[in-house]
């Protein structure tokens, strides 16, 4: 499932994954406890609405862990939410 690399930072690299999915695959400098936190956080602020890919779970490829997201930001729905939240005066 492994596809084209399509992006890289100081603690991991992006791959495709799939055909609507992308993996972010820990460099050697991050372990699983902290994707773990990281998908904490992401799951957090895609629940409250704001215009970030879903994140789905930790996995494994060849010994490392990723973090697999939706590809993409489905933006007009979640826009719409953060929008709304923004006028009403409503805390995140």
């Amino acid at each position: 499932m492994l596809g084209k690399k399509i992006g890289e930072g100081g603690n991991s690299e992006v791959f495709d994954w799939g055909t609507n999915q992308v993996i972010k695959l820990a460099k050697p400098n991050t372990n699983e406890a902290e994707l773990q936190h990281e998908l904490s956080n992401a799951l957090l602020v895609w629940e409250k609405g704001l215009p970030v890919p879903k994140p789905y779970e930790v996995v494994y490829v060849d010994h490392r862990p990723g973090l697999i997201f939706e590809k993409g930001l489905e933006s007009h729905r979640r826009t719409g939410c953060l929008n709304k939240c923004l006028r009403e005066g409503n805390s995140l």
